[in-house]
């Protein structure tokens, strides 16, 4: 091994939490949702993700066609588990 002093350590948690208070020395996370203070990096450009809905309420409330059009839509929404929301 190159660096035998470097032991790697991989965690998965979707929490919002301060890295640097819980001994790590980098994160990766999906979209803006930061603890104060940090500083964030791009790793790669904008990421889509898909919004689906079933044809009845298509036919109820009207086809969207932008995002602020589903405010008036009943979907699900993903909620991390810092608390927040995330965001159209």
């Amino acid at each position: 091994m190159a660096n035998p002093d470097v032991s790697p350590e991989l965690v998965s948690n979707a929490a919002c939490v301060d890295i640097v208070e819980h001994g790590f020395d980098a994160g990766v996370r999906f979209g803006e949702d930061l603890v104060q203070d940090m500083v964030a990096v791009p790793l790669g450009g904008p990421m889509r993700y898909p919004v689906l809905e079933a044809p009845e309420c298509l036919l109820r409330c009207g086809t969207p066609g932008e995002p602020e059009d589903l405010l008036r839509h009943d979907c699900v929404r993903h909620r991390f588990p810092g608390g927040s929301i995330f965001p159209w």
